[in-house]
């Protein structure tokens, strides 16, 4: 906190931002000098489960059927989703991930690209086992139509960007929220933090969940 401050004033920057910290740490910044900033964010808890169904089995049965009429859309639709880690996420598919990043961007008047394709490439090349990507396509194509890119870390799965080049129903639901609650299950990992903002994850099983910065 010390050196942050000293950082600050001998650059004459505006200000000094720390995210997403625990709430113990926010205290200890607080008591330096910093602002408290509280946020809310959705996050998907795993309770042990073996598998989606099991998931489902917390919910009523009208949402439980709900969700998996959601599921089903993809095979009635002929989206086939494929999630790669590792080896299996090749050049090509990081281009992909690239592109679904940039097309979401320059769709907000706001957005920013300010990671580029290189990234990307390098991020993979680097940490492979800790990237998770969900690639969405036609049946039978080769191109795909939709993605995400996911960390991984030893204990969550972390949603930072996703893209898609057609609208679809429920395609968001499939590949941004089930597709990471599979991948959880799957690698017994314990929470699922998809990003900012929507309520919609609430009724998809994420719980609401105070966030820390200053």
């Amino acid at each position: 906190a010390t050196g942050l401050e000293r950082l600050t004033e001998g650059n004459r920057f505006s200000s000094s931002h720390v995210l997403f910290v625990t709430d113990a740490d926010a205290a200890q910044l607080e008591r330096a000098g910093f602002l408290r900033r509280y946020g809310v964010q959705f996050h998907w808890r795993n309770a042990g489960y073996t598998c989606f169904e099991d998931f489902l089995s917390r919910f009523s049965s009208k949402r439980r059927n709900q969700i998996r009429r959601e599921r089903r859309e993809m095979a009635d639709q002929g989206i086939v989703l494929s999630t790669l880690s590792g080896g299996e996420l090749g050049s090509e598919n990081i281009d992909h991930v690239y592109d679904f990043y940039a097309s979401t961007v320059d769709k907000h008047f706001y957005g920013r690209r300010y990671l580029n394709r290189e990234f990307f490439h390098e991020i993979c090349a680097r940490m492979p086992e800790q990237i998770l990507v969900v690639l969405a396509r036609e049946r039978g194509a080769r191109k795909p139509i939709a993605g995400a890119f996911n960390l991984v870390g030893d204990r969550a799965l972390f949603g930072r960007y996703w893209g898609a080049h057609e609208e679809r129903p429920f395609l968001h639901f499939n590949v941004c929220y089930y597709a990471g609650i599979d991948a959880c299950i799957e690698r017994g990992l314990s929470c699922f933090e998809p990003g900012a903002g929507g309520e919609h994850k609430h009724v998809r099983g994420f719980e609401s969940t105070l966030t820390h910065s200053v």
